[in-house]
């Protein structure tokens, strides 16, 4: 199966100020995400989210208070017709160096293995130099969403094995996504 992996905040919707979604008025949909994700649908893509949620769970991020945001966006993409094949969610703050944190894979290694993940097939999507690591962690081509709040990092743009490729927007990654899908079906 080919997946493309996806970043939620700063990709899917806006990040807030303050880097939590904890509250519906910050729950603000990127421009070409409902079309974009449409499209890698109809094109065999299997749509998984990869998300890093600092903190979820402590008094200053509460569960309730995530998960109410959670349930509109997904309610909010069945209503245009998208359906995610699964949701991995890392609540850990960067210090506690958990496992399953991006750009650790630890999220995803079960699902890799159980789904038989064609990785070659296979894309990242984020805002963040984190994002285009857990790519490179996983193999993959990472589309990096240049944004005001985030460069990517020098070392990920100069390194060879990296494969990453910086894009305006969400509809031109998927745009790349698709004309890469359709060279590769037209040299099998």
């Amino acid at each position: 199966m080919k997946v493309v992996f996806l970043d939620r905040d700063g990709t899917l919707i806006d990040e807030s100020d303050d880097g939590k979604v904890d509250r519906l008025d910050k729950l603000a949909f990127k421009p070409g995400v409902f079309e974009g994700l449409r499209l890698l649908r109809d094109h065999g893509y299997e749509l998984v989210i990869v998300t890093n949620q600092n903190g979820i769970g402590s008094d200053e991020f509460p569960w309730d208070a995530f998960q109410r945001v959670q349930d509109v966006f997904l309610d909010e993409m069945e209503k245009h017709g998208i359906r995610f094949f699964d949701v991995f969610i890392c609540p850990h703050l960067e210090e506690e160096r958990c496992e399953c944190r991006k750009p650790a894979i630890g999220l995803v290694k079960n699902f890799l293995w159980e789904c038989e993940v064609e990785l070659e097939k296979s894309s990242m999507i984020g805002d963040r130099s984190t994002d285009v690591r857990f790519g490179a962690n996983l193999g993959v081509k990472s589309f990096f969403l240049s944004n005001e709040r985030f460069e990517l990092e020098e070392d990920l743009r100069e390194d060879p094995e990296v494969h990453v490729e910086q894009v305006a927007s969400f509809s031109d990654a998927v745009e790349k996504i698709l004309a890469e899908n359709l060279k590769a079906g037209e040299s099998a």
